[in-house]
């Protein structure tokens, strides 16, 4: 390869290694705040922790609450199911006693009667024996009165018994009183022992309601500083976790910043700068590509063409959108689409590659139509051409009528078509315009041998801002 111009490169071997160390700054910073996130990652883990078991201490605890609140609902239901039986034996027992007092009262009744009776049978008994000495008169009289004395021991044998009986009644009474009042005192001895129970179950409870209100009251105050604690070291983790995305995605930046950079540095050729954003590719395709020249033929040169044109595709950093013309006859365009642009991605220069693979070059050297074609891109965006060629223009406008009769050699017609395009360059195609940059054209000449070709390329190249590579001869 023959270097014929070269521009001073802007980028340095000193300015990569000021941005490698920039690098390596950011990934230390990277990593230390990964290591910190990490920390307090940990320290969150930690509390995560303690908040667990503090929830689990507060359901164990309204556990024991449940229970004690179940215990003292059994003891309720117990103690009402006492408090019922007892009501019912208090009942049962004024029922006995009334009974009782009305026992003892027909029972005093009666013994009064009967004291009555014998009363009256001792005052019979006494007149009786002060008439025994009386007249036969009087027999009738004692029959009657001794019927009526038999009469009366009947009724008194019949109060006996009936006092007998309800004696009996009344001892029946006495023990069922007893009984009664055994069973009150059996209740009321249960009464007083499950309200006493009931006390210290509600002391019990009381205090260890009481106790664990407070702990759950330092629970829950915990379990908010916690929560608090957490949702801060919550929003410090994301934060934190922001912070290391933005870290990562601009290492990711930096990284395939670097990596473009380095791969223009390997990549780029002497003296180009490989730079553009909006980028058209014209190519040569007639038939000098496949020639040396017009006796040898060169298998390799239009391969090398296709593999220089993705070389600097996948070199470019900024390449955002590109478009690829070949010339030969005339401007075409392999990829389709002549007035649009193609977003660039990481498949685009194997399709292109593909593409031109699939031409076979020939035909003469119409550059002035691949440069017509490609500055309709200019209200596009165009900022960019890289133009790779072979030879000079030798068909297309730019010979006068006298000069279209008269015989010239190839390189005085290449001259004078290659004066013609770099003037509608000037004057027209990429004429300075308010609002709009100049569009960069860099050239690059392949199997360059002829030195009117490389002037050509040097010179076009040179008057849009770009810069000249000549690829000798393999």
């Amino acid at each position: 390869m023959r270097t014929r111009h070269r521009i001073p490169t802007i980028f340095t071997l000193s300015m990569l290694d000021v941005f490698c160390c920039a690098l390596g700054c950011v990934i230390f910073l990277w990593l230390w705040n990964d290591r910190l996130a990490k920390m307090r990652l940990k320290a969150a883990d930690d509390t995560r922790q303690q908040l667990e078991s503090l929830r689990a201490d507060f359901l164990q605890a309204r556990a024991t609450i449940s229970s004690l609140e179940s215990q003292i609902a059994q003891a309720q239901s117990r103690l009402a199911a006492t408090t019922s039986d007892l009501k019912k034996a208090q009942d049962e027992a004024t029922t006995l006693a009334r009974l009782r007092d009305q026992t003892a009262q027909e029972l005093a009744a009666a013994r009064s009667e009967l004291a009555d009776w014998q009363k009256t049978a001792d005052a019979l008994r006494k007149k009786s024996q002060q008439q025994e000495q009386s007249a036969q008169a009087l027999a009738e009289q004692l029959a009657k009165k001794s019927t009526d004395e038999k009469q009366l021991r009947s009724e008194i044998a019949a109060a006996e018994q009936r006092i007998s009986s309800l004696e009996v009644l009344l001892r029946d009474r006495d023990k069922d009183l007893t009984v009664a009042s055994a069973r009150v005192k059996e209740l009321t001895e249960q009464l007083h022992s499950l309200e006493g129970q009931l006390r210290m179950l509600r002391a019990k409870s009381q205090e260890s309601l009481s106790e664990q209100g407070e702990k759950l009251a330092a629970a829950q105050a915990r379990i908010q500083e916690l929560e608090k604690f957490l949702n801060n070291r919550k929003s410090s983790l994301i934060e934190l976790q922001r912070t290391l995305d933005d870290l990562q995605s601009e290492k990711r930046s930096l990284s395939e910043q670097l990596a473009k950079f380095r791969l223009a540095a390997d990549n780029r050729f002497a003296g180009i700068s490989l730079t553009g954003r909006r980028v058209i590719f014209i190519i040569d395709m007639s038939g000098s590509m496949r020639m040396v020249n017009a006796q040898t033929e060169a298998p390799g040169k239009w391969p090398l063409v296709i593999a220089t044109t993705t070389k600097i595709m996948r070199s470019l950093p900024d390449l955002e959108k590109f478009q690829v013309i070949v010339f030969s006859e005339g401007a075409s365009f392999p990829l389709g689409q002549p007035n649009n642009w193609f977003d660039y991605d990481e498949t685009s220069a194997d399709r292109v590659e593909r593409a031109l693979k699939g031409i076979d070059p020939r035909g003469n050297t119409n550059m002035y139509a691949a440069f017509e074609a490609a500055f309709r891109f200019r209200p596009l965006g165009l900022d960019t051409i890289y133009l790779l060629s072979d030879g000079l223009p030798n068909v297309g406008p730019g010979l006068t009528p006298l000069e279209q009769t008269q015989v010239m050699s190839e390189v005085q017609k290449g001259e004078r078509l290659g004066r013609h395009i770099r003037n509608m360059l000037g004057s027209s195609w990429n004429r300075p315009a308010t609002g709009s940059a100049k569009v960069r054209i860099n050239s690059i000449g392949f199997f360059y041998e002829s030195p009117d070709l490389g002037s050509f390329l040097w010179a076009l190249a040179r008057e849009n801002d770009g810069s000249f590579v000549g690829m000798s001869q393999p």
